[in-house]
């Protein structure tokens, strides 16, 4: 939580970040109105400051017939090989 709260911090640098790549997958449930919303939320602070997704931004839906491993397991398969 406290990572969290020091990334909103307005007055970052939106350079601070520039040597990151990162990848993002979220675990969430679709019936609940703000879906994925943290990992969303993450993916587009790190990209505001500076950082560089190398990957997709993977969701995970625990509604899905097969769980969340629908969209996990091609999302990780195909990470690792980016």
């Amino acid at each position: 939580r406290k990572l969290w709260q020091e990334l909103l911090v307005a007055s970052l640098p939106k350079t601070l970040l520039t040597d990151l790549r990162f990848a993002v997958f979220g675990l969430g449930d679709s019936h609940y109105r703000e879906f994925n919303y943290a990992a969303r939320k993450l993916h587009a602070r790190l990209r505001g400051l500076g950082a560089q997704a190398f990957f997709r931004l993977g969701l995970g839906d625990d509604q899905h017939d097969f769980g969340l491993e629908q969209e996990l397991d091609p999302w990780a398969e195909s990470m690792w090989e980016a």
